[in-house]
């Protein structure tokens, strides 16, 4: 619940950036299709969530995050308690989904992955 505070705030501070990061929600709901798609096709168990029949590669969640922190990150004006602190948060973001099974660990790190990607895409295009 904390995070979509911390994205709320990101989003006060830069409300130009919204549509960059709409982008990266989207770009995560269309890797979560072709990943279900290459579940039923190739019959990849890695793609399923824990305990469930569906697709969870990559975990949503972490991608948001990780983007929005990757990108608070790369910027100077902010101060290095708020970076480390949302460092943490997005590390607690990422253990929760593991520990309430609603993703595996590598579905976590790609989500992780994917969202610096993007979050450094963000950063650096607009």
């Amino acid at each position: 619940m904390i995070h979509y505070f911390a994205l709320a705030y990101v989003f006060l501070i830069y409300p130009y950036k919204i549509f960059a990061f709409l982008c990266v929600a989207a770009s995560n709901l269309a890797l979560k299709r072709l990943c279900g798609w290459a579940h039923r096709k190739y019959n990849i168990p890695q793609m399923l969530r824990p305990y469930s029949r569906k697709s969870g590669m990559p975990s949503g969640h972490c991608q948001v995050f990780c983007s929005v922190a990757m990108f608070v990150a790369l910027r100077e004006e902010m101060n290095l308690q708020f970076k480390l602190a949302l460092l943490v948060l997005g590390l607690l973001v990422c253990e929760e989904r593991v520990y309430s099974e609603k993703h595996t660990r590598l579905q976590v790190g790609i989500g992780a992955c994917l969202g610096i990607l993007c979050g450094t895409c963000v950063h650096v295009f607009t």
